[in-house]
């Protein structure tokens, strides 16, 4: 995904999360829309970690905004893309369901680290109280975050590497190393060896 792409998007979520997300709050809670977002490109993309500073910055802004305190929700933004990328080592970055139980996780600790971090500095809010949130929170963002995840996966690059690429027990050259009639000829007529 693009730098371009990436900041309009999160200018996008920046937006949105200070206008249109409080409207749509059931109970108080409303979604975290740069959470979600910065969870699913760093879930969904192998170069994904590269929206990380853009996705700080627009935390950031969001709590000089909004917040009580700036800084907390960068910070935890940050712990918990580190949570995520964890979780993406070894899951099928391709299927909804782990990312759905990738961001229940990181929801969960977004929230409890937060708490913590609000806590120190004098938040009177309760921890059940902040679990009884927490549950309408994880929610609301897993219904946005399987959004995102359906339309990114419709657009989702095929990514090659340099190198040769295994595909049904077929090795298959990187077409752009290839040549123009490599593409049409069938492999045998190559004197490819088919592995």
């Amino acid at each position: 995904m693009s730098l371009r792409r990436v900041i309009i998007l999160f200018a996008a979520a920046y937006v949105l999360q200070l206008s249109l997300a409080p409207l749509c709050a059931v109970r108080g809670i409303m979604p975290g829309l740069i959470l979600c977002l910065m969870m699913t490109i760093l879930f969904h993309y192998n170069s994904g970690y590269k929206c990380l500073p853009v996705a700080v910055i627009a935390a950031l802004m969001a709590d000089m905004a909004a917040a009580q305190y700036t800084g907390p929700g960068a910070l935890v933004l940050l712990l918990t893309a580190g949570l995520v990328y964890l979780f993406r080592i070894n899951l099928n970055t391709d299927n909804i369901f782990p990312m759905l139980v990738t961001a229940a996780c990181a929801v969960v600790f977004y929230d409890v680290v937060y708490w913590g971090i609000l806590k120190v500095f004098g938040e009177p809010m309760g921890f059940v109280f902040m679990i009884r949130q927490c549950g309408g929170h994880v929610l609301y963002d897993l219904a946005v975050v399987a959004v995102l995840f359906l339309i990114m996966s419709r657009k989702k690059p095929v990514q090659v590497t340099n190198d040769e690429v295994e595909v049904d027990g077929q090795g298959v050259v990187d077409p752009r190393r290839e040549r123009w009639y490599e593409r049409w000829l069938p492999s045998r007529l190559l004197n490819r060896k088919a592995e």
